[in-house]
């Protein structure tokens, strides 16, 4: 799935892909979550089945890392995991992730379905 540049911004967001329990390659390089730090571990621990993140295939040395760190607090939209890095300016029109369906398989085409909605200030 590729999600890159679409301007999320928190673990929140990015703990509703945890409901894609196939998912297996993930593309969010160019958000500001990525800037965060732990940004990889934190990842695979909302989506353990992951081989490749952002291009880059999982290793079991950062299955091995993500399985130490505690567990996430629950979704919060003011959790201290949200916060956007310093050295990128908060975008002036923000998306949300707001729905994803299961990938579904059709003959020989596999796809998924997300949803995104500009945030409100």
């Amino acid at each position: 799935m590729c999600i890159r540049d679409s301007e999320i911004a928190s673990f929140d967001e990015v703990r509703k892909l945890s409901r894609l329990k196939n998912l297996r390659t993930l593309w969010l390089a160019d958000n500001p979550v990525a800037a965060l730090p732990q940004y990889r571990y934190k990842v695979l621990q909302f989506c353990p089945k992951l081989e490749v993140l952002d291009t880059v295939e999982v290793t079991p040395q950062e299955r091995a890392e993500a399985a130490k760190l505690p567990g996430l607090p629950p979704s919060s939209s003011t959790s201290s995991t949200s916060a956007v890095p310093v050295s990128r300016p908060a975008p002036v029109q923000a998306l949300s992730l707001i729905h994803i369906s299961e990938p579904t398989r059709l003959l020989s085409i596999s796809y998924a379905v997300f949803c995104l909605k500009k945030k409100k200030y």
